[in-house]
């Protein structure tokens, strides 16, 4: 699969994990319309991801009526904690960059309000 059909079934396999936590029941969960509207209305996408999620067992689904429902079973949950990311040197580098600049840029302001003598 490319990165980039895995970066969005993560994405959206973090979306149906918080449903999860909500209400864990496939019966009265929210569908997966709701649950996901963006990757709702782009169709080959959906169905790239959709078939990556159920080809690697990661998600439970039945069908309601006209609806979809979809929640993440145990082996789901577990690859969503195995890809969380740590804190990697290059976020790290970037979050002291933006402190740096927050810093500069409130100590500008401090000088130039300060009365001058």
């Amino acid at each position: 699969m490319a990165a980039s059909t895995e970066k969005i079934a993560l994405q959206l396999m973090k979306a149906l994990k918080k449903e999860w936590d909500r209400e864990p029941s496939l019966i009265k969960c929210r569908s997966f319309r709701e649950v996901s509207p963006r990757l709702w209305e782009d169709v080959s996408k959906r169905d790239r991801v959709l078939s990556f999620l159920f080809s690697q067992k990661f998600v439970d689904g039945v069908h309601r009526g006209d609806d979809f429902a979809i929640l993440p079973n145990a082996d789901g949950r577990a690859w969503i904690d195995s890809r969380k990311t740590p804190l990697t040197l290059e976020r790290l580098s970037w979050i002291i960059g933006i402190i740096i600049t927050v810093l500069t840029f409130v100590w500008g302001i401090f000088v130039w309000m300060r009365p001058a003598k």
